[in-house]
């Protein structure tokens, strides 16, 4: 299950296609969401519809904005952001094991029961979100965009 993100006028190769899983959308979401917050590229209807497969996008020249504030953003910004968690070339989703979606995961990488995830925090262990990506595909997203020509979320 994931996004499959689609390229309407495709320019080079890497803009025909972009796949992401859901755990790795979230967050990649999460920061369209944040980069739009300061510069209101994408109206509501689409900001939203890019949470689901509805077909939701942007066309040529705001995929090229996006693309440019996604790069600005993972340079400096998502350091000083507080609902991310960065460990090398991991990013997480910041834990919030009240959020009703938390999905916490230890070290290992295995999912952790909501009495194994209270057990370990009082132990003072990390837990992290199981929402995580890596700068990589963050990247491969902004080449996407570049090249896209506009693109729709299914």
């Amino acid at each position: 299950m994931g996004m499959d993100v689609y390229g309407q006028t495709a320019i080079e190769e890497c803009g025909k296609y972009f796949r992401a899983n859901v755990w790795s959308w979230v967050v990649i979401k999460k920061m369209i969401d944040i980069v739009n917050r300061k510069n209101r590229i994408i109206d509501q209807y689409n900001l939203e519809g890019m949470n689901s497969n509805s077909g939701c996008g942007l066309d040529a020249e705001k995929s090229i904005a996006l693309a440019q504030n996604l790069e600005e953003f993972l340079k400096e910004d998502i350091y000083n952001e507080p609902g991310f968690e960065i460990e090398g070339e991991e990013i997480h989703e910041k834990f919030v094991p009240d959020d009703i979606r938390a999905m916490g995961i230890g070290k290992s990488g295995g999912f952790l029961s909501e009495s194994e995830i209270k057990i370990r925090s009082q132990k003072g262990e990390k837990i992290y979100s199981a929402y995580s990506t890596n700068f990589d595909h963050v990247r491969e997203f902004i080449d996407f965009l570049r090249a896209c020509g506009g693109f729709e979320v299914w």
